[in-house]
């Protein structure tokens, strides 16, 4: 006799997260924020933040929870492409995933930091050697 067990994945609904968008990033973190839609049919408990390296998605996947729209995601490789997509957890259950959005880590701090740097001792009319 073979016991056999269904497993569900229970969602309550559409997406409650809008645009996620990348507050800042350095080498190995990312600050991500998101909106959330206007007429929530439900009181969101918590937000699961799952993300992995674009070049590795067959590896699996790492996940986080956030009680606020917006997220600290530590821990990752430098001058890599993380993709994130986010779901609330309501008093219903989970609801849809948000669409996937594709963020780096590192490099763009480094370059706005030596045009700073640059800009500073043009302007300062320093000379390098």
């Amino acid at each position: 006799m073979y016991l056999t067990q269904a497993c569900e994945c229970v969602s309550a609904g559409p997406s409650l997260v809008g645009v996620v968008r990348k507050d800042w990033a350095s080498d190995n973190s990312i600050s991500l924020s998101w909106t959330e839609v206007e007429q929530q049919p439900n009181v969101i408990l918590d937000y699961e933040i799952k993300y992995y390296d674009k070049e590795q998605e067959q590896s699996g996947y790492s996940s986080t929870r956030t009680k606020a729209p917006s997220v600290v995601v530590t821990g990752l490789r430098p001058s890599t492409v993380y993709v994130f997509h986010v779901r609330a957890r309501t008093t219903a259950g989970f609801t849809a995933y948000s669409n996937k959005f594709d963020f780096s880590t590192g490099d763009e701090c480094k370059d706005t930091c030596v045009c700073m740097c640059v800009c500073a001792c043009v302007l300062s009319q320093c000379v390098w050697y």
